[in-house]
């Protein structure tokens, strides 16, 4: 018999709270508006939290997103390319919050990045985790529900 491993994990200090990444998601919108207007709501005295609205040209106009979906811009490939003024709105917007919010596995990034977003399907409460292996994502996820 085999006894049950300890499993530690390094301390939250820097939580994003993202909000807008569709912008006619309007949930997530509604929430960061709030928190950015009174962001007491949110902070610890264990760690920081900054809410963010992700996108907030598709927000204004009520649209999911601008040229490309948000959440798609997000590869190595649209990261790391050249900057310049004919790049679609949201890999812009991808590589300004990549370096606001990480890069990822870097010392400044941030420690946990909750992106909002709402459906109109009838599902209930819904978190998605990034990686079903991470021990952390599951006992979020199991906190949650």
């Amino acid at each position: 018999m085999t006894s049950p491993s300890i499993v530690t994990f390094a301390p939250v200090r820097r939580v994003a709270v993202l909000g807008g990444v569709h912008g006619n998601e309007m949930s997530g919108i509604f929430l960061t508006r709030h928190w950015l207007q009174d962001p007491g709501e949110l902070q610890r005295s264990t760690f920081s939290v900054m809410p963010l609205m992700a996108n907030q040209l598709a927000v204004e106009q009520c649209v999911r997103y601008i040229q490309k979906d948000l959440n798609r811009c997000f590869l190595p490939e649209n990261l790391n390319s050249e900057s310049d003024q004919s790049l679609p709105h949201e890999i812009v917007k991808a590589k300004e919050l990549n370096e606001l919010l990480g890069p990822r596995g870097s010392e400044t990034a941030m420690d946990l990045v909750i992106d909002l977003h709402n459906t109109t399907a009838n599902m209930g409460d819904c978190l998605v985790i990034c990686n079903s292996s991470d021990h952390f994502n599951t006992h979020l996820a199991a906190y949650i529900q």
